[in-house]
């Protein structure tokens, strides 16, 4: 009688305290994304990688989201046709011959630069190649005689529910309308396409929706705004450069700087009967973090052999890209920012260089398309311009 008394306390003293201790190791129930967008040259993905490796060894497995813009434009893409781009990014999680579960990605309006109905095959072959989603929830492609979409892969999902850390996260991509092309049928309205993808992945067992958006970010507050409850959780976004966030009635927006400059870290924590909890860090690369080898390795292999194919073709030395033209005295006004929407110095530099090249035919203005000319930061003073970067300085 006396040892099951002695057991009975025991019990009523220090149970709760096995509970609370077994609590505390339990890993707290989040989801970790690493959001990237509008990223068009390859020299901060070995970063990414990185980061991932990071997080991932903190919070397991990562969701890895992009929110448009990778195939197209760059100097790489003319040549390659975005080959380059998805060859590194299927390796951003250490084995590029092998699907990633945890990647998704979704189209940016230069995804359709290649517009004409021949470029549908090459399109199709991209998605193809990818070892990784490519979430399209409003995009119709048109059909062929078989009646078959011009453009289609098994990789290529209207929505999807993926499992992060045993919690359920539903997914969804759209596309703003304001580039087309030939082999494309028609855009659904993002407010038509988030409404209903939404209730669908709820009715499906998601606790956390994202949607991931390559639109204005007035378009998404808009949307967050008509949506109400029946909206994503989060969304994360692409198509402006430069690092922003809003939050309309709870619910976050998040966009980075391009070519992943920035990225967006984001941990979400489900809430029972309530929005999650959102956590937002903007990570500047490389910051801390070095590149990672083998992701290095193969942007560099791209570049060098573009290095090699363009100088070839201009019939000069392969280390063409590599020649100094000069050296900048002041700072050279380049940011997108900037140059798209006021005069800046490296305008009206760039205009007079193309007034004198026709001054011999009677050129007195030259008009120059400020998007062919901005880049994503300055040039500062005492830098050294080429006509390309050289491989030796990626990463």
């Amino acid at each position: 009688m006396k040892r099951l008394y002695y057991l009975l306390w025991l019990s009523i003293w220090f149970f709760p305290l096995l509970q609370t201790a077994a609590a505390e190791k339990e890993p707290a129930r989040q989801v970790t994304i690493l959001a990237i967008n509008d990223v068009y040259r390859l020299d901060y993905l070995p970063y990414v990688r990185s980061l991932r490796t990071k997080l991932e060894e903190v919070s397991g497995d990562v969701l890895l989201l992009h929110a448009g813009d990778f195939l197209f434009p760059s100097l790489l893409s003319r040549v390659y046709m975005g080959e380059q781009m998805v060859d590194v990014l299927n390796h951003l999680d250490g084995n590029g011959k092998v699907f990633d579960p945890y990647m998704f990605v979704i189209f940016g309006n230069h995804e359709f630069d290649k517009s004409r109905l021949q470029h549908a095959g090459m399109l199709q072959q991209r998605i193809q190649q990818s070892q990784f989603y490519w979430l399209n929830s409003n995009v119709v492609f048109r059909k062929n005689h078989e009646d078959q979409p011009l453009v289609q892969a098994e990789q290529m999902v209207p929505s999807h529910i993926v499992d992060v850390n045993g919690i359920r996260v539903g997914l969804l991509g759209v596309v703003t309308d304001i580039k087309s092309a030939e082999y494309i049928e028609r855009f659904l309205t993002p407010e038509q396409v988030l409404r209903k993808g939404v209730a669908q992945l709820r009715r499906q067992g998601a606790e956390v929706v994202v949607a991931v958006t390559h639109l204005a970010m007035s378009q998404d507050e808009a949307l967050l705004k008509a949506l109400g409850s029946e909206g994503p959780d989060l969304i994360i976004g692409g198509h402006e450069h430069e690092r922003q966030t809003s939050l309309i009635n709870g619910r976050r927006i998040v966009k980075g700087d391009a070519d992943a400059r920035t990225v967006a870290v984001v941990e979400i924590k489900p809430g029972q009967n309530s929005l999650p909890d959102v956590q937002l860090e903007f990570v500047e690369l490389p910051g801390d973090y070095a590149s990672e080898h083998k992701v290095k390795q193969l942007a560099m292999a791209w570049k060098k052999r573009f290095n090699t194919e363009y100088c070839g073709k201009l019939g000069k030395a392969s280390n063409c890209l590599h020649q100094p033209l000069g050296n900048t005295r002041v700072d050279l006004i380049a940011e997108e920012l900037s140059i798209r929407r006021f005069e800046t110095n490296l305008g009206n530099w760039l205009a007079d260089l193309a007034r004198e090249q026709f001054s011999h035919k009677g050129a007195q203005i030259a008009f120059l398309n400020s998007g062919g000319m901005r880049l994503n930061s300055n040039l500062a003073a005492g830098s050294v311009i080429k006509l390309g970067k050289p491989p030796a300085q990626l990463g």
